[in-house]
């Protein structure tokens, strides 16, 4: 049987490892891959299904990176995994490895690796340094990524590499995988705890998804809606202060982490995205499988591939006065802001073009 095996540093609430999870079971449904996912940590957020092969490796991530080992650990920590791999999963297995962290490690791995790319690396790595500073990370990343081929996530993502970053290998594009009827299911499921007109915002707290661009944005926004922060993460602390100095305690909802986001998005009046750079917005996807309008920034990635031309739910980068204008329309004219998804998005479409990519590089 073809094994497949996914390396994550965690199983934390983001969208890389949400799009692991569709494909684990999109590859094991139509292809019959055994699959695997090898977790570099204990961090557990999404749900998993009864029966999912998981395998954590609490020793990897104890390796010190202080001092001198910090030259040495991705190999050591890449051994460690290889030897688990052959001893536990099997020699000939398809490793697909995701995140920077994991990345590293598996840059040095005598495993088959495709490293998966899932954001725009250009702008999220270089944007904000210095010269001096670009000139190292270009060099890091072109040696992390100078052995195996790369699957980006969307053509955008793929661009934006490349204009950035210079290595040889192969790079493909294979878009994320959107189990629509788990979606649908999912966001049937009934929603108790709200009452009233709300907004919606899925993600974690961090510096490139730009909560504190929506705030701001949505300090603006007239009417009587709220707006729902469904995530969490390290800047958490920084947005409640922001959001108790814009003077929006009442109206911004902090509800955490929720394994099933759906039946927020089904039910809320949009779906809002501020961020800098996404590689290709899982998020956005299962909202336009739901039919629920989608309000975003233009940012670099993917999102060109997602809404038709001319999309009124594509704001400019930085410019507030549109993102308000926009956020004011889709609460009068939702209509526009949906737009159908496309059929490249479905899991079906998905695991035949990782499938034929995996028997064509044999």
């Amino acid at each position: 049987m073809k094994k497949l095996v996914f390396i994550l540093p965690g199983i934390a609430g983001g969208g890389a490892e949400k799009v692991v999870l569709n494909l684990y079971r999109a590859m094991e449904l139509y292809k019959g891959y055994e699959c695997h996912i090898v977790s570099i940590g204990n961090c557990v957020a999404h749900a998993l299904d009864p029966g999912m092969r998981v395998h954590y490796l609490y020793d990897a991530r104890k390796f010190s990176k202080k001092g001198l080992k910090r030259y040495t650990y991705r190999k050591v920590i890449a051994k460690i995994v290889d030897d688990y791999i052959d001893q536990n999963i099997g020699k000939s297995c398809i490793v697909l490895s995701n995140m920077m962290f994991c990345d590293k490690v598996m840059s040095l791995s005598r495993h088959r690796v495709f490293h998966i790319i899932h954001s725009a690396y250009s702008q999220s790595l270089l944007n904000r340094n210095s010269a001096f500073r670009q000139f190292f990370i270009k060099r890091n990343i072109n040696d992390i990524y100078s052995h195996h081929p790369m699957i980006f996530v969307s053509q955008g993502a793929r661009d934006s590499f490349c204009a950035g970053f210079n290595t040889d290998v192969d790079k493909y594009v294979i878009y994320n995988p959107v189990n629509e009827g788990e979606v649908k299911d999912l966001a049937n499921c009934e929603l108790a705890e709200l009452h009233g007109d709300f907004v919606v915002h899925v993600g974690r707290f961090n510096r490139q998804k730009r909560h504190d661009r929506l705030l701001n944005a949505f300090a603006r926004v007239k009417g009587n809606v709220k707006l729902l922060l469904l995530g969490e993460g390290r800047l958490e602390e920084g947005l409640r202060a922001q959001v108790e100095a814009l003077g929006l305690s009442e109206r911004v909802l902090f509800m955490g982490f929720r394994q099933n986001p759906y039946p927020f998005i089904k039910s809320a009046k949009a779906l809002l995205l501020t961020s800098d750079v996404e590689g290709l917005s899982t998020v956005v996807l299962e909202a336009l499988c739901i039919g629920t309008p989608v309000v975003t920034t233009d940012c670099p990635g993917g999102f060109r591939e997602i809404f038709p031309d001319a999309s009124p739910s594509l704001v400019p980068l930085d410019d507030e006065d549109s993102l308000v204008a926009a956020i004011e329309d889709v609460l009068v004219d939702p209509e526009k802001y949906r737009s159908a998804l496309d059929p490249k998005f479905s899991s079906e479409f998905a695991v035949e073009q990782y499938d034929s990519l995996f028997r064509s590089t044999v």
